[in-house]
């Protein structure tokens, strides 16, 4: 798993450098579980956002942010409150 994080870092660090001018969006899911989608996941640009969420509630989004210009040239992360243990809330991201 720790190469495959240098990777992805790496190549969103390339991203960002060189290609400036293209139309974009990074999303990072939280801990990815086999479960039915809960429809209460979100998007947030909270780069301290922690927890899990169903593979396709991250489907859901992605085509979500696929169809929004607000999410171009954005870096956003995928959670899902309704499974959050300690009951922190973050900030959905307005598509």
């Amino acid at each position: 798993l720790e190469k495959a994080l240098k990777d992805k870092t790496k190549a969103e660090n390339l991203l960002l450098k060189y290609y400036t001018n293209s139309d974009y969006t990074i999303i990072r899911p939280g801990g990815l579980v086999n479960e039915d989608a809960s429809g209460k996941a979100i998007l947030t640009a909270d780069k301290m956002s922690v927890g899990s969420i169903a593979r396709k509630d991250v489907a859901d989004l992605v085509l979500d942010a696929l169809y929004s210009k607000k999410c171009s040239q954005k870096i956003l992360h995928a959670v899902d409150p309704s499974r959050a243990k300690d009951g922190k809330t973050y900030e959905a991201f307005e598509l």
